[in-house]
């Protein structure tokens, strides 16, 4: 892939998920929705930030971890099988 096509896409990807961001943010200042059932990115920060510890939020990043390499390796486990498998009937 040519740099200026992946430098472009990228640059595209990021402008769509700031504008999203900041779309948001607007509308949860203009306050046209109950804050309490649809805050705004900053508030979720802070309340994320102030309420989750550390050790908790890095206990379960370890846990989805965990469960993305067990389902990789059984997937894999499960397509490499299928591949002999499917190889040995030729």
């Amino acid at each position: 892939m040519n740099h200026r096509v992946f430098r472009s896409t990228l640059w595209a990807s990021w402008l769509g998920f700031i504008s999203i961001i900041v779309l948001w943010q607007i509308v949860a200042m203009l306050g046209i929705r109950d804050p309490l059932v649809f805050p705004g990115p900053l508030m979720v920060i802070k309340a994320a930030v102030k309420n989750v510890p550390l050790t908790r939020l890095l206990e379960h990043i370890g846990i989805s971890l965990l469960h993305v390499i067990m389902g990789f390796s059984l997937g894999a486990a499960v397509g490499i099988t299928a591949g002999i498998v499917s190889g040995g009937y030729r």
